[in-house]
């Protein structure tokens, strides 16, 4: 096991094209670190580079104490596990998990010793004689980690391993390589598109955008405190609304002015944003999570409120996605427009090539006991204590 760094790592491509500029990222002896973030992003060509499989335009990739970039692939000591499973269909499973060990020679002991760990670890043991057209998609999935696990290296390099597996079996799939890696405690380093597979399963989250490193942290940290307007809108499910808002005084108090309304500040939030007091009198883009907000009909107390029309409602058992518009415009900014790209909201797109809309579209993650329906006007309570703020032209957190 050894820890894998990326020092001012680049690659810039025949036709100039910066896929990757100045990585500086470090993952530790151990940890499972994701790489995320939109299609074309860099995220892929890292860890590419990583395994010796894309050349290295500047600075340095090191794997344990050793400078890599020289290196070919099976020099390195890694293992990979890809998108597609890559087994021999005319390979027993046994034979899949174990072709790699054979070809360095390893005994035929310590192979079978190997291999059987493997398949226990995998719950594999009753499928060592099948070959891959006997297996289900998560199966085989599971015949491509043994193959790496055997190997023993001192990480391991995922790249989108579960693109290909159902929406169930990914998520139990999620659970079943965290639960590995945690037992075996071997570096890994996964790339995903998929956000809610970073947050569940890092120990760190390194979010990427056009090439460029933009929040490694905690998921918990990306999640509450994310550094840009970016990383606020592409982590989460369902994705945080985003408004043009003014930040005003008046009477004393320190308000969010968007559209029609007005949110008040308490002490708790302007504590936890000191440097909002500096944006009195400018336009700002307002950040609500969908669960701050709440059919204020089943709220206690004094909070800010938001007046708007339901349009769709989502019943999801535990909780009720219900989407609202209200007289408020939309924050427009590269940041929107590429977050709304990414996930084809061709809705988003079409209104933002039209000109900023008059009306915002929100999503809020009510409690199943509301009883709003289609085409209700509806009033919704805000948790100001929760709210997030970015400066319009930066798309920093302020």
């Amino acid at each position: 096991m050894a820890k894998v760094a990326f020092e001012a790592a680049s690659k810039v491509y025949g036709d100039g094209t910066r896929a990757l500029d100045k990585l500086d990222l470090v993952i530790e002896d151990g940890e499972f670190m994701v790489l995320v973030g939109p299609s074309g992003c860099g995220k892929t060509t890292a860890l590419r580079m990583a395994a010796g499989l894309e050349d290295i335009t500047d600075g340095v990739v090191r794997i344990g104490d050793r400078i890599v970039n020289g290196l070919s692939p099976k020099s390195r000591d890694i293992a990979m596990v890809f998108q597609s499973y890559a087994l021999y269909p005319h390979l027993t499973v046994y034979d899949n998990i174990a072709f790699a060990l054979k070809i360095k020679k390893v005994p035929k002991d310590d192979i079978r010793r190997r291999v059987e760990e493997a398949a226990r670890i995998l719950d594999l043991e009753a499928l060592l004689n099948k070959k891959p057209r006997a297996l289900s998609g998560g199966q085989r999935q599971r015949v491509a980690m043994g193959r790496a696990i055997v190997r023993q290296p001192q990480a391991f390099l995922m790249d989108e391993p579960l693109s290909n597996l159902d929406a169930k079996l990914r998520v139990k799939m999620r659970a079943d390589i965290k639960k590995i890696q945690t037992s075996l405690g071997v570096t890994t380093l996964y790339v995903t598109h998929d956000q809610v597979e970073a947050m569940t399963m890092g120990h760190r989250v390194a979010v990427m955008r056009k090439g460029e490193l933009q929040q490694v942290a905690a998921p918990e940290d990306l999640y509450h405190r994310p550094l840009n307007m970016f990383v606020g809108g592409f982590i989460g499910s369902p994705a945080m609304n985003m408004l043009e808002a003014r930040a005003e005084r008046q009477n004393g108090s320190f308000e969010i002015v968007v559209g029609e309304s007005r949110i008040v500040l308490g002490q708790d939030a302007l504590a936890a944003h000191p440097e909002l007091a500096a944006q009195e009198n400018r336009s700002i883009v307002l950040g609500i999570r969908p669960e701050s907000l709440e059919d204020a009909a089943l709220v206690e107390g004094d909070h800010p409120r938001l007046r708007g029309e339901v349009e769709l409602r989502e019943a999801l058992g535990s909780e009720m996605l219900v989407h609202f518009s209200i007289a408020a415009r939309p924050a427009v900014t590269d940041e929107v427009r590429e977050l709304a790209e990414d996930v084809g909201d061709d809705r988003a797109l079409e209104q933002l090539a039209e000109g900023v809309p008059a009306r915002a579209d929100l999503v809020g993650r009510f409690s199943p006991h509301t009883r709003v329906r289609e085409g209700d006007s509806i009033e919704v309570a805000v948790d100001a204590r929760a709210l997030h703020f970015f400066d319009h032209q930066s798309g920093l957190a302020i």
